[in-house]
């Protein structure tokens, strides 16, 4: 920028005020946020109140302190009197400097508007980087408080070897196995254990700082703990927490105005998400009959304290209820799986602060690769002559574009469900289990329009939906109001059609076939495989609606089956009836044998993927009822008054109707 554009940013009475910028962005940054890839700048407005068009500008970000690297963004064109909005801006922090910090460092952000080297507007905000070892507090993101969670720590060996000693006094076995038992009491003794070891260090109690909320507060990491022997109650229940993580098992951490204590679950389960409000998600699994979570609190193993882990159990308990209310609870295992990571260890040499990269676990190095099993061999089977019958049959299906069993289309009568295995979802549902639906989390950012192709890719969301899976909860893409609108509209919708038509129309579809038009064409189109007959229950207003499977038989789409031989001449067998495995529909076959029908078809593939929604079946219901009839049509062709033309109806000579015998 040149200089007297810079005197123009400094005097500000030479900017344009018909364009103003609005910027929306975090106060304080710090070591933990820019290790976990937290947005600095949540979004930016360009507003242009002139009545022209803006075109070709420059969005040009910077700060004081190289607190991070210069920024520029393009934007083509902005209308008059309109506001223009960029949520995307990826702007890179300067870890280095963030690591040595040992004080927290003052400075500004300045974004700028620049058209041909002009200057139209700017806008400065202060900034706060704070010290390596401060958390922020919990006004925004407190679920980055897990970084400060280190189970990889060097000095939570020692804790951990003493807890197993004590396990192995306990009960004869000190093996520190987290959840392998599936024994509440095993896992309990286990946190029971990690609580005496620390206990043992005969650590004193410091009183933090009067509040935390806002203005954050710094942590005596693992080591600083350790060797110094004294530490707050956030230092100590991050110890705590740290030492539970490292033996498998999933801590929580309770924060309250002005405190914190821990949790752990008993069962291996987490939480919808990262961080809940609701106190009543701890209290009901702690009650008797329940027993998923144990609540302890930290401060009762300082020095001369000497509370059991049970009076400190009680002591937590207590807490939990009543005026001082719980602020949030924050669920380390689920925010681990939304990419919160440990901050690394820090070490002083030569003068400097530096990060010390930790070495990598023989568990953390590639092993050989699973052998390759299940492979599926198919038979190729001769096509059937078409039959009168089947003539009658496929005149009844639907082949064009408008019908969804042809071309699927994303809309908002259809939810796409996020499963990391539709072979595993099939089974658990053929088995009887009951799914929750809820919206994707809310730190998942998708960002423009959703597509069959993205839904397919759930690399950045996998380690949560399997979670999720395990916790019998199904995550759409949809965010919490859109899930709300969309999944009311299909459970209304399809009990009406129960009660007025008898007939179920709420499906779960398994399985897309990516397919083109013809060679030349460029727009994929998408059809549904397998068809899931679903029944949807409203358990309340809190619990949302669940999804089983309905008594009736699942469905192969034969419709598509029959625009493949027809337009394509692919005849695809062995999916008419669908083969079955243990549990019910054997999945992997059925794409198995839908890839290699198509193997030689440019661009086609199946896309495994679930998407729940409204499928109207009229005229396949007719086309069942036809195939399913065989043998009573078989026989009205031999009846002599009985022309053929009209399935279940005979035809007299003279042109009357009348129904033939079982029609």
């Amino acid at each position: 920028m040149k200089a007297e554009e810079m005197s123009c940013l400094e005097g500000n009475e030479l900017v344009d005020e018909q364009f103003r910028l609005e910027v929306n962005m975090l106060p304080v940054v710090n070591y933990a946020l820019q290790q976990n890839g937290v947005p600095i700048i949540r979004s930016i407005c360009v507003v242009n109140n002139s009545s022209k068009k803006l075109e070709d500008v420059e969005l040009q970000i910077s700060a004081e302190q190289e607190l991070c690297l210069p920024l520029s963004k393009h934007i083509e064109y902005i209308p008059a009197q309109s506001t223009f909005e960029i949520d995307d801006l990826s702007l890179t922090l300067n870890g280095e400097l963030l690591a040595g910090l040992t004080e927290k460092l003052m400075g500004t952000l300045r974004v700028t508007l620049v058209s041909n080297e002009k200057l139209l507007c700017a806008e400065e905000s202060e900034i706060t980087a704070l010290a390596y070892d401060q958390w922020h507090g919990s006004a925004f993101y407190p679920e980055l408080l897990c970084a400060f969670v280190t189970p990889n720590h060097p000095e939570i060996v020692k804790i951990t070897a003493r807890a197993a000693e004590l396990l192995g006094q306990w009960t004869g076995d000190p093996s520190l196995d987290a959840y392998q038992s599936e024994d509440v009491n095993r896992v309990l003794k286990q946190a029971a254990a990690v609580y005496g070891a620390l206990q043992e260090q005969n650590i004193v109690y410091s009183v933090p700082p009067a509040s935390f909320e806002v203005i954050g507060q710094r942590v005596c990491l693992c080591d600083a703990v350790m060797q110094q022997k004294m530490g707050t109650c956030l230092d100590l229940t991050l110890l705590y927490a740290s030492a539970l993580e490292a033996i498998g098992l999933h801590p929580l951490l309770v924060l309250k105005k002005g405190h914190i204590f821990a949790g752990v679950w008993l069962e291996e389960l987490s939480f919808s998400e990262p961080v809940q409000d609701d106190a009543s998600l701890v209290t009901k699994r702690l009650a008797e009959g329940i027993h998923e979570i144990a609540v302890v609190e930290c401060t009762a193993l300082v020095a001369g304290r000497n509370f059991s882990f049970d009076q400190a159990c009680s002591a937590a308990e207590h807490q939990m209820s009543g005026e001082d209310a719980v602020e949030y609870i924050i669920d380390v295992n689920r925010s681990r799986m939304s990419g919160i990571r440990p901050i690394p260890m820090r070490v002083y040499t030569e003068g400097e602060w530096h990060i010390e990269r930790p070495e990598l676990d023989a568990r953390d190095l590639t092993q050989a690769p699973k052998a390759i099993s299940g492979t599926l061999e198919i038979e190729e089977q001769q096509e059937t002559p078409a039959t009168r019958k089947m003539h009658w049959e496929r005149k009844l299906l639907d082949l064009g574009l408008r019908n969804t069993l042809i071309n699927l289309r994303l809309s908002k009568t259809l939810i796409p469900i996020l499963t990391s295995s539709l072979d595993e979802l099939e089974n658990a549902l053929s088995d009887g289990e009951d799914f929750s639906i809820l919206p994707r989390p809310a730190e998942w950012h998708i960002s423009g329009d959703l597509s069959f192709e993205a839904l397919h890719k759930l690399e950045d969301f996998s380690a949560v939906v399997q979670s999720e899976f395990k916790n019998h909860r199904l995550r759409a893409v949809y965010t919490e109001a859109e899930l709300e609108k969309t999944i009311k509209n299909l459970y209304r919708s399809a009990k009406t059609s129960l009660e007025e038509n008898g007939a179920n129309t709420l499906y779960l579809a398994l399985g897309l076939l990516r397919w083109y038009e013809n060679p030349r064409s460029t727009k994929a189109r998408y059809a549904p495989i397998i068809l899931i007959p679903i029944e949807m229950v409203r358990k309340s207003a809190a619990q949302g609606y669940v999804i089983r499977l309905r008594d009736d038989d699942p469905q192969m789409n034969i419709t598509m089956l029959e625009k493949l031989r027809q337009d394509f001449q692919i005849t695809v067998s062995g999916l008419d009836p669908l083969p079955q495995d243990e549990h019910g529909i054997d999945t992997r076959r059925v794409f198995t044998i839908m890839r290699k029908a198509v193997m030689g078809q440019r661009n086609w593939d199946v896309l495994e993927s679930a998407y729940l929604g409204i499928f109207s079946f009229s005229q396949f219901i007719m086309w069942n009822d036809i195939r399913n009839r065989s043998e009573d049509l078989a026989k009205k062709q031999n009846c002599p008054q009985f022309d053929g033309r009209k399935a279940g109806v005979g035809r007299l000579r003279n042109g009357t109707r009348r129904p033939c015998a079982g029609g």
